[in-house]
């Protein structure tokens, strides 16, 4: 028999019937919905799936500007949650927001206990960890351009205007790790430390991945290489390193650059009367 407490006029009963419940709302507008109850809850038509495993850090609001900054978990479900859906940033900024829920009347008012953007995504065998930024991380956004002596007009954007380089077409013919690959055709431009190796997935889809160096014909990719079938024809790109001498001398592209390659820097900034003798 469960005890019962009287308070006043009204009735509370010791056990609670709260479930936490975890929305995500992707780019795409595609909704999906996690609870920790042991059903799923259907929540504003919104199914609420049970046992997915997910967790988060304990979970600190504060009334000052300092952004409130968490860490969310779980596991990786070939239904709901992939890990090639991770990769190709599927989840990249999706907006989060947890809450509590009464489980008997799931539609009524909800309790918000956090809400923001995901960040980057850590992955550890069949688990991933998600840094989550609270809505106040917005107001420690950098808003316009920094001084660089680097460019930061994105290669063959709207802004840098360079058309974009010339394809080499090639072949991958092995696979020799998750984020490197060899091809058929030797590479001597440094340029292509910067460029993007561009391949057709098994779904018919163009992937672009960056490439982080080379080794003649051994390509260092920053992202996995998820194609197995071999062998696979594939584009490369040239990228730029963003220096004001490579702007001027390889792309003719001077009066696009979005750096300031003459500011002094710090260096020259903290000399002192004594350094100039």
């Amino acid at each position: 028999m469960t005890k019962e407490i009287r308070s006043n006029k009204y009735i509370r009963n010791e056990i609670t019937t709260f479930a936490v419940c975890w929305k995500l709302k992707l780019k795409s507008k595609l909704e999906l919905g996690f609870t920790d109850f042991t059903r799923d809850l259907n929540i504003k038509d919104l199914i609420y799936k049970a046992q997915s495993g997910f967790s988060s850090s304990s979970i600190e609001s504060n009334n000052s500007i300092s952004a409130d900054n968490f860490e969310m978990g779980g596991f990786l479900d070939s239904d709901d949650i992939t890990k090639e859906d991770i990769l190709s940033g599927v989840y990249d900024n999706a907006y989060l927001e947890i809450f509590v829920v009464d489980y008997q009347i799931p539609n009524a008012t909800k309790i918000i206990l956090k809400s923001g953007y995901l960040g980057k995504i850590k992955m550890l065998d069949n688990q991933f960890v998600a840094e989550v930024s609270g809505i106040s991380s917005k107001l420690s956004n950098t808003i316009g351009n920094l001084y660089s002596p680097t460019c930061r007009a994105k290669f063959c954007g709207s802004e840098c205007k360079v058309k974009k380089p010339k394809i080499i077409e090639c072949n991958i013919v092995s696979i020799e790790s998750e984020t490197q690959v060899k091809i058929d055709y030797e590479i001597n431009n440094p340029l292509f430390n910067y460029g993007v190796l561009e391949v057709i997935d098994e779904s018919n889809r163009t992937l672009s991945l960056a490439i982080r160096g080379y080794n003649k014909n051994l390509l260092n990719l920053i992202s996995t290489f998820r194609i197995k079938t071999l062998p696979i024809a594939c584009k490369l790109y040239s990228g730029c390193d963003k220096t004001f001498s490579t702007c001027c001398d390889i792309y003719n592209n001077a009066i696009n650059f979005r750096g300031e390659p003459h500011v002094p820097g710090v260096d020259e900034m903290h000399k002192t009367a004594g350094t100039f003798r």
